[in-house]
């Protein structure tokens, strides 16, 4: 969360770190897990965020409690023509599409990894509950106890 938003010399350092040679823009600088990372102001009240979120801020959206998803699928794109705004499961509903192969099943499951995943930060999403995670997975109670309490899925 991006507690103030930066100065114009902030933004202009910003956007220094852009390439902006081709259709996607590129951030150059510092990345973790391919996404560019920015942050910025003071040590005891830094801001920090990923950059593909911070170039929407910028180009006017309100983000509240979504998350910046890219139609390029090119994780240090930045430019707000290539991003868009979803939630979570948007996000892997979008992956499972682009790419089938990253979200594996097990055996006989019916979840994919990326479910699971999903199903375990069920809490970090206070709008879903996990009556509407079972309807929506086609899970029963059990399952989705085990899948929480690492009884199932353990390497997910």
């Amino acid at each position: 969360m991006i507690r103030n938003l930066p100065d114009e010399a902030t933004i202009e350092r910003f956007w220094n770190n852009v390439d902006k040679s081709g259709d996607c823009w590129v951030w150059t600088a510092g990345r973790c897990q391919n996404y560019g990372r920015f942050g910025w102001g003071p040590r005891t009240a830094r801001s920090r965020t990923t950059t593909h979120r911070l170039s929407m801020i910028l180009a006017g959206h309100e983000l509240a409690d979504k998350q910046v998803l890219h139609h390029c699928d090119n994780p240090p794109c930045v430019n707000p023509d290539h991003l868009y705004l979803g939630n979570h499961m948007d996000n892997m509903r979008d992956r499972m599409q682009r790419n089938p192969g990253s979200c594996k099943t097990r055996g006989n499951s019916k979840l994919v990894a990326g479910q699971v995943r999903i199903i375990r930060a069920w809490e970090r999403y206070p709008w879903m509950s996990r009556a509407k995670l079972m309807h929506t997975f086609g899970i029963n109670k059990s399952s989705m106890s085990m899948i929480i309490n690492r009884k199932i899925w353990t390497a997910a």
